[in-house]
């Protein structure tokens, strides 16, 4: 019995062990990154902005978006704070996503925004881990929105 106790006990310490550096890993070097690399057909994409396409992406932006990013005023898609994510989370604010050019999406293209929703990977290069990727939606829907 006693050999059990001192072998799950080094079990214990390994993942504990294993745990501490993981943990370390993520605090030196944070989110992983990746280059820019938008792809150059999507460079000069131009999404349509005839009254069709404007109506079908209200409606995914409604459906999809308006959830995480509708401020609590509930007036634009300014960003307010994820209250239904665990206290171990910690504090967890959505973008705005408004055409706003300096604290909103106003300055990205639509080519930057298409692969963005396709990849989740923001014009920074920095990966966003936490809002859903849309790579088998179709290509009618994300120019939509």
């Amino acid at each position: 019995m006693r050999k059990l106790f001192r072998f799950l006990f080094r079990v214990l310490g390994v993942i504990a062990i294993l745990a501490a550096l993981v943990a370390a890993y993520i605090w030196f070097f944070g989110r992983p990154t990746c280059e820019k690399t938008l792809p150059t057909q999507l460079a000069n994409l131009q999404a349509p902005r005839d009254t069709a396409h404007l109506i079908r992406g209200q409606n995914i932006a409604e459906m999809m978006c308006k959830h995480c990013h509708m401020n609590d005023a509930g007036t634009n898609l300014s960003g307010k704070n994820i209250v239904d994510l665990p206290k171990q989370f910690g504090t967890i604010s959505s973008y705005n996503i408004t055409n706003d050019p300096t604290i909103g999406i106003g300055k990205w293209s639509d080519g930057e925004l298409y692969w963005f929703l396709r990849t989740g990977k923001r014009k920074s290069g920095i990966v966003n881990s936490i809002m859903p990727t849309m790579p088998h939606a179709s290509e009618d829907d994300i120019l939509s929105i």
